[in-house]
């Protein structure tokens, strides 16, 4: 059933515009969030957990969730949550194919989280930025921070994301014998 609904219905939800109810539900509590939370952190949590749900359905007011929660971040000095706004805003762009901005967007997050010392921030970035620049057929840009990535996710021993990075380097080597 779940299949089902995933394969046919929720296609129909987006082309309608009509949100699923179980998200409209998560986007009504984040709602009551955002109305008791003050100027702080919990604000910008909610906000790119807003925009991280309405990305695939409502990419222009997720980006502009996510543009609040960035800029309440940096006047917070919270670099956690500037540094998943960015990467959300990264992932927008990309999707809408605005391969530029995507590439700003990550770049900036990316030396955000580095000078914060947010490491596994910085490579999951790096991962993405990558997807950006195997998009663009800048190959060794994208193998060069798949590597990196890829070295850091082993030392940390996080299996899934390191089978997702070498599903990616395949992907490259792929489209480069093509």
């Amino acid at each position: 059933m779940r299949l089902v609904f995933l394969t046919f219905l929720f296609p129909i939800f987006l082309v309608s515009g009509q949100v699923p109810p179980p998200k409209q539900r998560l986007l009504d509590s984040l709602h009551n969030v955002l109305g008791k939370a003050r100027q702080d952190t919990q604000r910008v949590n909610a906000l790119n957990k807003m925009g991280m749900e309405m990305k695939s359905f409502a990419p222009d007011s997720a980006l502009a969730c996510i543009v609040k929660a960035r800029d309440l971040a940096r006047k917070l000095r919270y670099p956690n949550g500037e540094v998943a706004a960015l990467n959300q805003m990264g992932i927008i762009y990309k999707n809408k194919a605005d391969h530029k901005k995507a590439e700003a967007c990550l770049l900036d997050g990316i030396r955000v989280a580095d000078s914060a010392g947010l490491e596994e921030l910085s490579a999951k970035m790096s991962v993405n930025l990558g997807n950006i620049y195997q998009r663009l057929g800048d190959y060794q840009k994208a193998l060069d921070l798949f590597f990196n990535s890829l070295r850091f996710f082993e030392k940390q021993g996080k299996g899934k994301i390191y089978g997702g990075i070498l599903s990616n380097i395949g992907v490259v080597y792929s489209l480069m014998e093509e």
